[in-house]
């Protein structure tokens, strides 16, 4: 999987026209996508795929809007149908911590 993506700071929180039929605004959609309680990863040596509680305590005020200035999809998004420019944003620190691991079945 690949993708080309340059992107500065953006002037304004605008959420792009793309996800508004899943969130009302810019914040909801933040809030959304950052304030995730798990995280499923792939772990190739068990050949399946593990399941972490984490905790990502970020702070939705420090979220800044990004920009992509450039964007390429790469060939897995492109076989979604992926044509739009990506929704970026940047959150400048976070302490993540994992609270536990166990492979899936």
């Amino acid at each position: 999987m690949s993708i080309d993506l340059l992107a500065q700071e953006a002037e304004r929180a605008d959420l792009p026209s793309e996800f508004a039929a899943f969130f009302t605004c810019w914040d909801e959609a933040i809030r959304f996508l950052t304030l995730q309680e798990a995280a499923v990863a792939d772990v190739p040596d068990e050949r399946g795929l593990a399941y972490s509680k984490i905790d990502l305590p970020i702070e939705i005020g420090s979220v800044q809007p990004m920009l992509a200035t450039t964007f390429e999809a790469g060939e897995w998004l492109r076989s979604l149908g992926v044509e739009g420019a990506p929704f970026c944003f940047r959150v400048p620190r976070v302490r993540f911590r994992a609270l536990s691991d166990a492979l899936m079945d």
